[in-house]
């Protein structure tokens, strides 16, 4: 991911990337095909079904086959999937701050392709809203670091203000972008733990190496911080997937 700036139109590779997880994300969601008979015209024609309808009307028969048929996409009876991205904004983020607007546009506006949401919310000397997701992102966001480490936790506590977290119908996490180990505080702690009860997992994205002490679910060290991409999007591609398993599992 090349640093061309922030606070700009997106560009025509990663529009191809937020399409691409879009793509993914709608795969996730399908359950398979069903074909349904019409009587009318319109879909695809079947000259064998038609021979026979014709067949059964000539010898008094009802016709038990329609020449004209469509496919229907059935997908999962889920809602729609919320996430929250956290990003940290200390100074040691300045080696990876190219990359922080690109990664945030991208998840924000495939989960919104999709009917989902994405809040933002960045710490560093404080915790502050970037997107509540109510809106779509139409530029590349401007993310700016040297702040410290401290209030992750209290960035948890807001961000989930913003999401149906507690919804257990829809695949939710929440994703902390960060370098290393940040504080939590004890609400952003007691926050975590809330949102891991109810099935929300606290997923640390660490660029670079693996913290030393940090409340989550799950830690990924991640070499690049583009990789942080497809770790979210595999977790929510894995989140619908599961979810759709546990309607079709036998009583």
């Amino acid at each position: 991911m090349p640093d061309r700036g922030v606070d700009r139109p997106p560009l025509p590779d990663e529009v191809q990337e937020a399409n691409r997880l879009t793509q993914r994300l709608l795969r996730a969601r399908a359950l398979g095909l069903r074909r349904i008979d019409k009587r009318t015209a319109g879909g695809r024609f079947n000259d064998r079904a038609y021979a026979r309808g014709r067949f059964e009307r000539a010898t008094g028969r009802p016709a038990s086959s329609h020449p004209w048929t469509i496919t229907r996409e059935i997908t999962a009876p889920l809602e729609e999937p919320h996430a929250l991205l956290v990003i940290d904004t200390s100074g040691s983020m300045s080696a990876h701050e190219y990359a922080l607007g690109p990664i945030v546009w991208i998840v924000t506006t495939a989960l919104r392709a999709v009917g989902g949401k994405v809040a933002t919310v960045l710490f560093g000397n404080g915790a502050a809203v970037l997107s509540d997701g109510t809106e779509p992102m139409v530029k590349v966001p401007a993310i700016r670091v040297g702040g410290g480490t401290a209030f992750a936790g209290d960035a948890i506590a807001i961000g989930a203000g913003h999401l149906e977290m507690d919804n257990r119908r829809r695949p939710r996490a929440v994703y902390i972008v960060s370098d290393g180990g940040w504080w939590d505080t004890e609400a952003g702690a007691q926050k975590i733990r809330r949102l891991a009860e109810l099935g929300a997992p606290t997923i640390h994205l660490s660029i670079g190496a693996e913290p030393l002490s940090v409340e989550a679910s799950r830690i990924c060290v991640l070499t690049d911080p583009a990789d942080g991409l497809d770790v979210i999007a595999q977790h929510t591609v894995d989140a619908l997937t599961a979810a759709h398993r546990r309607r079709r599992a036998p009583a």
